[in-house]
């Protein structure tokens, strides 16, 4: 009798325990995004070695969820050349980045940040481009 008081025990925990994931909204239809790249400036020069502030900002309807969000430095031929973020955030209605990053190359680069649907899918994104020299 004590075994099977703990086995239905055993499994009415475990079944209360299990829980869908459906604890935050998920979106349907557009997926859109404001991205706002507050640093560099476009345009920006910086030095060579010298560390440089990236301040990137996310932002939806407060009760919207923001999912996928990359961060990359691409050189001049579009190339992926450092990718400073990539995660799913999860987080409702804004999502801040701020880091520096301290190029050790010169030349023109371009810092894109994306942000995409759970799936994936929909993406926003924004740029700037800036130049490092000697």
């Amino acid at each position: 009798m004590k075994y099977l008081l703990f086995f239905f025990l055993a499994t009415a925990l475990t079944l209360a325990a299990c829980k869908k994931d459906d604890d935050h909204p998920h979106d349907d239809g557009t997926y859109h995004v404001h991205i706002h790249i507050h640093a560099p400036q476009d345009g920006a020069t910086v030095t060579k070695g010298q560390e440089m502030e990236v301040e990137v900002e996310f932002e939806r309807e407060a009760d919207q969820t923001i999912h996928n969000v990359k961060i990359e430095i691409l050189d001049a031929s579009g190339n992926v050349y450092e990718t400073l973020h990539n995660r799913h955030e999860h987080v409702l209605g804004m999502f801040q980045y701020q880091s520096t990053y301290t190029p050790q190359e010169t030349g023109t680069f371009t810092l894109r940040a994306e942000s995409t649907s759970d799936a994936g899918d929909q993406p926003n994104e924004a740029s700037v481009t800036f130049t490092v020299v000697e």
